[in-house]
């Protein structure tokens, strides 16, 4: 029978090598297998705060906490119920069921947070019909210019109040435009009431082919999709509108590669 720890091996010994011994693992693919999604975690709550998204960032570091806490919870019941006869081989499986559980709820929402799928991190939960999760990869069409009165104000072609818009900051993300089109694109937002951030060039830093502008699931949906009419006129192109949880709800971003 597989005798319990001793007290002082629970204090000296790391909390995952002790799960790893009473569950019987590889203490070193216990540790990758434990740290590595927190380490994960830990790089998702700097970028979300170097993306200017604290609160993200502070729920992703107190969810990555509460779960260490959870395993160290784990390992103590463990230990307890190796003091019980016969419950060596319980304590074995109890333990790696755990562990599989601890990954998979690490794991569900960092794909979601990487990929959007199976929905964007911030959707998982979100079940409502109504919710703007569900406008993920809607097209807008290329809209011609609105014909404009004698006044500059966009005939039959109803507009937020530019108050509103101003509420909202546009970062643009572009690779391979040129400057003229962007220039173009800036200067058509902004006269349309966008207040818009300094263009960011993507090249060298990623790669990729994009047509898309990324909201946040809580963004007013009519303020996103004028938006979508507002680049997709400016590029003569179609424009599709992403759904990123880590997108902040006020700062929407326009992703573009190409001419």
């Amino acid at each position: 029978m597989t005798q319990p720890p001793s007290t002082n091996m629970q204090i000296l010994k790391p909390q995952i090598d002790l799960l790893a011994q009473m569950g019987k693992l590889n203490p070193g693919f216990a540790r990758l297998a434990v740290m590595l999604p927190i380490l994960a975690a830990a790089a998702a709550a700097a970028m979300n705060y170097l993306g200017n998204d604290p609160a993200m960032a502070f729920i992703i570091l107190v969810g990555a906490i509460v779960l260490l806490v959870v395993l160290a919870v784990i390992s103590t019941v463990a230990a307890n119920l190796l003091s019980i006869p016969g419950m060596a081989a319980t304590v074995v499986w109890f333990v790696r069921f755990m562990l599989t559980v601890f990954g998979m709820v690490l794991v569900i929402p960092l794909i979601a947070w990487l990929t959007d799928w199976p929905r964007p991190a911030a959707c998982l939960l979100n079940l409502s019909p109504r919710s703007s999760c569900q406008v993920a990869g809607v097209q807008v069409p290329p809209a011609p210019p609105a014909p404009v009165s004698p006044a500059g104000i966009p005939a039959n072609n109803p507009r937020a109040a530019a108050s509103l818009l101003a509420n909202y900051r546009v970062f643009p993300q572009y690779l391979g435009v040129a400057p003229a089109k962007l220039s173009t694109l800036e200067n058509s937002l902004r006269n349309n009431g966008w207040r818009v951030e300094a263009a960011e060039n993507m090249t060298g830093k990623t790669t990729g082919s994009w047509n898309e502008i990324r909201v946040n699931p809580t963004m007013d949906k009519d303020v996103a999709k004028q938006l979508a009419d507002d680049v997709s006129a400016a590029l003569r192109r179609p424009i599709i509108v992403k759904v990123v949880s880590a997108v902040r709800p006020d700062r929407p971003e326009i992703w573009i590669s190409g001419d």
